[in-house]
């Protein structure tokens, strides 16, 4: 057990808590899935991530609005993620758009790696220059 294993371990249970609701949100169109699944209920309004107004730096305070511990990171990642969604343009109703930006998000993260490590690699390099965003 090394020192800051439980903080990270927390973390990263909140991402890969984040990163399966937006995955939700891109199939189904919901930005709150636990309701959908469970109903309404307090648990549930705080994890509608295209409506809280907690944010990181609230985290850990009293009165943060959120009291669901790593699922208030997770929900925060999928803000995030929704956030640029919507920046780019994108409508939230719109499940092509949904499943577009999803396909391009996954294809710059499966190729950031090769991109710092492959640069020499002509079809690799171009993606790389391109830099995959609009």
């Amino acid at each position: 057990l090394f020192k800051g294993r439980l903080e990270l371990e927390f973390a990263l249970r909140g991402l890969n808590e984040g990163f399966a609701d937006f995955f939700s949100f891109i199939w189904s169109g919901s930005s709150n899935v636990l309701e959908a699944s469970v109903g309404e209920g307090s648990e549930s309004a705080e994890r509608n991530f295209s409506l809280v107004t907690f944010n990181y730096e609230s985290l850990g305070a009293a009165q943060t609005g959120c009291r669901g511990g790593y699922y208030c990171i997770g929900t925060l990642w999928a803000k995030t993620l929704y956030e640029i969604y919507k920046a780019e343009g994108n409508d939230p109703a719109n499940p092509d758009q949904r499943r577009q930006f999803f396909r391009e998000w996954h294809l710059l993260l499966t190729t950031s790696f090769e991109c710092e490590t492959s640069l020499e690699i002509a079809a690799n390099k171009t993606v790389c220059q391109e830099g995959l965003l609009r």
